[in-house]
């Protein structure tokens, strides 16, 4: 188990197994949202990152095609990113 699952366990109270899952549905979100380049640079800065896409896709094949926990954390997710999508510009 990586440091920040243990980390992020620790401070919520959440097992690690469902922090391990969340990550993982934040980082197939961004892998499918951002662009080749910008991903590999978020993977490559996340200890464990493949693994953690892995095990919540397994989850999301056994949960078949009902919305889970995992789905709508990365709805959220989606919806966090869509308000920032715009550049802001300067005045």
């Amino acid at each position: 188990m990586s440091d920040l699952i243990s980390t992020l366990a620790t401070q919520t109270g959440i097992d690690p197994a469902t922090i391990q899952k969340g990550l993982g549905a934040v980082l197939t979100f961004l892998k499918e949202h951002l662009g080749g380049e910008h991903f590999e640079k978020v993977q490559s800065a996340v200890p464990g990152a493949q693994g953690m896409m892995e095990t919540y896709s397994a989850a999301a094949a056994q949960e078949g095609e009902s919305p889970g926990l995992f789905e709508k954390v990365a709805s959220l997710a989606g919806s966090l990113f869509a308000g920032r999508a715009s550049t802001p510009t300067c005045s």
